[in-house]
């Protein structure tokens, strides 16, 4: 029977294959129990922050789409931000169909990554009926995260006054105490998360995946728990 799959949304300005590299420590821990769905996003776009000197020539870079916030400074117009959500939720829901006895289970996440899987698992109601089928995910690791959640749906009547939801899934949350995006990770999970089932944790670092053999253990100690009540439905 093929093992159930985590899927691993990298950051803006960052890649699949750079994320593998960045989780390999963890996914290799887990990789007798799970396996590991990473996409590249849609949109090409320049390097993004952290990225500099370890994977500067390891383009192309991309990322998930815009947020009303920085559609200005990208040139991008209210139907622009529309069309890279369908993109974005065409893309990923063609990735999670069920077409094998191995569905998603979880989501492992990094900065503009965590607002794509905040919002994907706030609309997995709506998305669910879109993509004909329900969504699985049962456990969330979320790593530096930016505010705010990036939904997928495209009409305001269709979008669910997310403000007033939380994701109720058992989740770790995961930021580094010099990142420069803290505040905007501490906004996401106590908005959007923070409950009796999620963790919040913070390491010696900036915006990156933890990398300290310490750091590493501690976060493996959580997931290795978190994961253990996992049910294939």
């Amino acid at each position: 029977m093929a093992k159930p799959k985590i899927l691993c949304l990298h950051g803006a300005g960052s890649n699949a294959a750079i994320f593998r590299v960045q989780l390999r420590r963890f996914t290799k821990a887990l990789d007798d129990r799970f396996d590991f769905v990473f996409p590249n996003a849609p949109f090409e776009c320049g390097i993004g922050p952290g990225m500099h000197p370890t994977f500067a020539g390891s383009g192309p870079f991309y990322r998930w789409q815009c947020e009303e916030s920085n559609s200005e400074h990208l040139g991008l117009t209210a139907e622009d931000i529309n069309h890279e959500r369908e993109t974005v939720r065409d893309h990923l829901g063609n990735l999670v169909k069920p077409l094998s006895d191995a569905p998603f289970v979880g989501i492992f996440a990094f900065s503009q990554g965590c607002g794509i899987a905040t919002g994907l698992l706030l609309d997995q109601h709506e998305l669910g009926r879109s993509w004909g089928h329900c969504l699985t995910f049962q456990f969330a690791w979320l790593v530096c995260s930016t505010y705010p959640p990036l939904t997928l749906l495209t009409s305001p009547k269709e979008h669910p006054a997310i403000h007033d939801q939380t994701v109720g899934i058992p989740s770790l949350h995961v930021v580094g105490t010099k990142d420069p995006y803290n505040g905007q990770s501490r906004k996401m999970y106590d908005n959007f998360w923070k409950g009796p089932k999620t963790k919040y944790m913070e390491f010696e670092g900036s915006h990156h995946v933890p990398t300290t053999q310490a750091d590493v253990d501690r976060v493996l100690g959580v997931l290795s728990q978190m994961t253990q009540s996992v049910v294939i439905m």
